[in-house]
């Protein structure tokens, strides 16, 4: 997998592609979970705020949440973005490489 992402960037950068590759997977990752992060806090909303009380008082917050619904959801995510990193990334990025040497060779060739 980490071998398409790494061919992928020395397609699409002609100059210091390892470390500009690496700072794509640093800055996408960072994108990715800031996007969770707020994805996380308008699904659970009720669950964040319903864990202090109308005085300010920390709630227990294992009484919000039914678990056995939490749990299943959080193993289907899980599994789905298994199938996501592992089945799907690595022939996006062997499209893009195609794409990107294609249309350098096109170019370098007339």
């Amino acid at each position: 997998l980490i071998q398409s992402v790494f061919m992928l960037g020395a397609s699409w950068f002609k100059s210091k592609n390892f470390i500009k590759t690496f700072l794509s997977i640093v800055v996408f990752w960072m994108l990715v979970g800031t996007i969770t992060m707020l994805f996380g806090c308008f699904l659970f909303k009720e669950q964040l705020w319903s864990v202090f009380d109308n005085h300010g008082q920390a709630l227990n917050i294992c009484t919000n949440i039914n678990s056995d619904n939490f749990e299943s959801f959080i193993d289907n995510f899980i599994l789905f973005m298994k199938i996501l990193f592992y089945g799907v990334m690595a022939p996006v990025c062997w499209f893009g490489s195609w794409l990107k040497l294609k249309e350098v060779e096109v170019q370098d060739g007339i």
